[in-house]
């Protein structure tokens, strides 16, 4: 019988610590003229589960908890605020 292989691919991205990712979202923030960005951890939907697709706030931050938000400003700040 043919055994099935998943096999999960990695994108530059996924290597980036947040830091660079924060710097290069600074830069589509300025290319675009965005002052301030935020980052719910929820869907449009407000899912009690938020599918993978959208875990932008995990992405950005690398926090992985079930609540939180972050707000990243075009200059320097970056905030996140949690539930714990």
């Amino acid at each position: 019988s043919e055994m099935e292989t998943s096999t999960t691919t990695t994108t530059s991205a996924d290597m980036m610590t947040p830091a660079e990712k924060l710097s290069e979202l600074r830069k589509l923030m300025k290319e675009n003229d965005v002052d301030l960005y935020l980052v719910p951890s929820d869907d449009p939907h407000l899912s009690e589960y938020t599918p993978t697709a959208y875990e932008r706030r995990a992405f950005l931050t690398n926090f992985k908890g079930s609540a939180g938000t972050a707000v990243v400003d075009a200059e320097k700040g970056a905030l996140l605020w949690t539930d714990g």
